[in-house]
């Protein structure tokens, strides 16, 4: 099929010999359109219904019907071939009731190992952690890769005050999110890593390089509300078994059991914990969180989680802190924390709604360009 019309065209061509193909910008009628998908010599006409329900933008992050991460394009956007035809493109919304876009998979296929994860394997010595749950107190030395963000308490002053928390991705690079760049006029200047206890006088501040924002991110929005801080200095936390960052989870992920970690308050309204403390908790469905923000609206780059028995979720100091859950890697089975969300928004603290979380998945291809290239 040769170049079409950009008003009329409604096809995704996969041509028979070529490795690489691409998803069409289309402008079809409202509701119900046709695709046709060209694959060797057969022609399959699909009927997608589409819904209007949320808005997106060309390279958000998205679902397919398959569950592969991928994103939102409206222009040619090439794409490994595949035989798993109803995976390509048919996940459907609207940006301002015009263009449309569709979701397409990812460059990279799923067995494609990410240069995050072959960096975080060769950082990671083999180590285990014992839990202690619903807003207790962390062990020592138990969460090295997470740390406090500083700002000064007030202008001139040498005094910090600590008002998010992040986690250490590298031994320079903080994930954290982006809201907290805006809690005063003036950008954090300090991070504490390794800050079991805030109020320990012997603990270590290092001073922050850059500042990364998503550039998707709007204030006080809620949607693409992650960060990345670039440390002046390299941070190690010892030769201990619990050393080196925290990895980056970069698959599905539709139900787990998760460990958040902050400085959050202990109670709604409540003082801050000068000590870290964590929670377990289990992730929910976007569909069933969605009940709970309506006005807003949940969307596949956030995840959402709460414990529903003992309702030990995370309160609003927890900005910027990851939940983490550990998975095995290698021959020699490490037991590795991976970063599945960065805490977002919430409800209160204990109310029973869920907590919000940026999907740290959706995230990667953003994430390696700032780190890695």
């Amino acid at each position: 099929a040769g170049p079409c019309d950009q008003t009329r065209c409604t096809s995704l061509a996969l041509k028979r010999k070529a490795k690489e193909n691409a998803c069409k910008m289309y402008k079809p009628k409202p509701f119900t359109q046709l695709f046709s998908l060209l694959a060797g010599a057969q022609l399959l006409l699909i009927a997608v219904n589409v819904r209007l329900a949320i808005a997106c933008h060309e390279d958000q992050p998205c679902l397919t019907p398959r569950n592969r991460l991928g994103s939102y394009v409206t222009h040619p956007n090439y794409l490994k071939l595949t035989k798993e035809l109803q995976e390509l493109c048919l996940g459907v919304c609207s940006y301002n009731g015009t263009t449309q876009f569709l979701c397409c998979p990812s460059l990279d296929e799923p067995s494609d190992k990410r240069i995050s994860q072959t960096q975080c394997e060769r950082d990671h010595r083999k180590f285990s952690f014992i839990f202690i749950t619903n807003g207790k107190p962390a062990r020592e030395n138990e969460f090295p890769f997470m740390a406090a963000i500083g700002w000064r308490s007030s202008f001139g002053s040498s005094d910090i005050t600590y008002r998010c928390g992040g986690a250490l991705i590298t031994s320079r690079h903080l994930l954290t999110a982006a809201h907290c760049l805006y809690h005063s006029d003036e950008p954090p200047i300090v991070v504490r890593p390794g800050g079991f206890d805030l109020d320990d006088t012997e603990a270590r501040d290092i001073e922050i390089d850059q500042i990364h924002m998503h550039p998707g991110y709007q204030y006080p929005g809620v949607y693409n509300d992650i960060a990345i801080l670039l440390l002046k200095e390299e941070y190690y936390a010892g030769r201990s078994v619990n050393s080196g960052p925290a990895c980056l989870w970069a698959k599905p992920l539709q139900a787990a059991n998760v460990t958040a970690i902050g400085y959050g308050n202990t109670q709604f309204a409540g003082l801050s914990s000068s000590k870290l403390m964590k929670a377990e908790l289990s992730i929910l469905p976007n569909q069933k969180c969605a009940e709970y923000y309506e006005e807003d609206g949940i969307i596949f780059s956030q995840l959402c989680a709460n414990d529903p028995i003992k309702r030990g979720d995370t309160c609003q100091g927890d900005s910027g802190g990851p939940i983490i859950m550990y998975r095995n890697i290698g021959k020699n089975y490490y037991n590795v924390p991976y970063i599945v969300g960065i805490t977002s928004f919430g409800i209160g603290c204990g109310t029973g709604a869920p907590g919000v979380y940026t999907r740290v998945a959706s995230y990667i291809d953003w994430i390696e360009k700032v780190v890695y290239y």
